[in-house]
């Protein structure tokens, strides 16, 4: 399966993270033109964006696309295993990082 990065804005017209750089839910409208930018790309999973941004900011990221979390329930051996669904909200397909 192909790898999607993942857009971390932490200056910009709005900040947060973004599934896309480029369209109307892409991150490169909130960072053009706003002097002092900060962000990143090439993050391949929603936990190191999350970190990433967490690092910069001192607070949790907003999320700007739909996101499902599916908890497994335990295990025989006790181990509980979560799943992140990132859904398109342009067409409501399923995104799946990681």
């Amino acid at each position: 399966m192909k790898k999607h990065s993942l857009y971390v804005v932490t200056k910009g017209k709005k900040t947060g993270i973004f599934k896309c750089w480029d369209g109307d839910i892409g991150a490169r409208q909130y960072v053009d033109g706003f002097s002092g930018s900060e962000y990143r790309g090439k993050l391949y999973n929603l936990e190191d964006a999350i970190e990433w941004y967490r690092d910069k900011v001192g607070e949790a990221p907003d999320i700007h696309f739909e996101l499902e979390f599916i908890s497994i329930p335990e295990h025989d051996e006790g181990d509980v295993y979560t799943t992140y669904v990132l859904i398109d909200p342009r067409n409501k397909k399923p995104f799946y990082v990681g």
